[in-house]
Parts: C-alpha cells; sequence; structure tokens
C-alpha cells in the first residue's frame, strides 16, 4: 500500500511540475538585409538646376529591387564613401560643404549633391564616388527592436557599419 502511494504522489508531483512549465517559443529569424554596390566616376554625375533654381549634380541608380512593396513599407539605408571604401556615410548628409540628398522611388534612387548654402555648382572632387545601397523589407522591420525612422536603430539592428 505504501509502494501504491508513493508511486502515486510521485506522479501526482511530476504531473503537477509538468504542467506548471510553459513553454515560451520565440521567433529568431535571421535576416540579411540584401546590400548593392556601385562606382560612380566624377564623369558620372549629371548637371540640373532644380525647381528653387539651385544648381547640381545628379546620379540615377536603377534598383530593380526596389519594388512598389519595399518603396512603401520598407528601408533603403544609402551610404557613400569618398575614401576608397574606407569609411561610409550615411545619406542624407552635409559633408565637405555639399548637400547630399536621396529620393527614392519605386525601381530606384536619385542622389542630388548641392553646395551648402549657394546656388553656385558644387565641385566634384573625387575621381571616384562609391555608393552601397541596404534594403531592408517591412518583416523585418517588424522586429520589436526596430523603429523605422531611427536610422542608428536600423544600422545597429542589422549590423549596417559606417
Amino acid at each position: 500500500m505504501k509502494r501504491i502511494l508513493s508511486g502515486f504522489i510521485a506522479i501526482f508531483a511530476i504531473a503537477m511540475i509538468m504542467t506548471a512549465c510553459t513553454k515560451t517559443v520565440e521567433n529568431n529569424d535571421v535576416y540579411t538585409p540584401r546590400s548593392i554596390s556601385y562606382s560612380v566616376k566624377k564623369s558620372d554625375w549629371v548637371a540640373f538646376t532644380n525647381a528653387a533654381g539651385k544648381k547640381g549634380y545628379s546620379l540615377e541608380f536603377q534598383i530593380k529591387e526596389i519594388d512598389q512593396y519595399l518603396a512603401g513599407n520598407g528601408v533603403v539605408v544609402v551610404q557613400m564613401s569618398t575614401n576608397n571604401k574606407q569609411s561610409w556615410q550615411t545619406l542624407p548628409a552635409t559633408l565637405d560643404g555639399k548637400i547630399y540628398e536621396i529620393d527614392q522611388y519605386t525601381g530606384g534612387i536619385t542622389v542630388s549633391m548641392f553646395s551648402e548654402g549657394t546656388t553656385n555648382v558644387p565641385i566634384i572632387d573625387k575621381d571616384v564616388y562609391y555608393f552601397k545601397f541596404t534594403m531592408i523589407d517591412a518583416k523585418a522591420l517588424a522586429n520589436k527592436n526596430v523603429d523605422k525612422n531611427d536610422i542608428t536603430t536600423i544600422k545597429a539592428v542589422f549590423d549596417i557599419q559606417d
């Protein structure tokens, strides 16, 4: 009788322990953003004048990976290097007296360069410019640690290096 009672108590204790445990499944899918790199020669920049009369240069990048879904729901991080890829600057930015702007649309990105504070045409002083476009779709942005409007957070979560 003691054996049966001891066995019953042991089974009851195990059952209580097992039902008290909860299994938590956390989705830790790893998402690797896609990056595309370009090198651009000084002669590839195209001169233009915007609607406000400001003169500058622009580059048109056709990037088929920026589809309608990504353009509306994702993020494209644009980075530029003027020192042979030793360091990268995230655009838009003002660097060395030049304003670099970006315009993203379905199918591509335009990068524009203006002189800071003047209507003068900026001087293209580098022989080669390097551009890197990193695309992160909305599914990855659903990550609880990502604020789509905070480039610093996006770069940290997805390990995007400057």
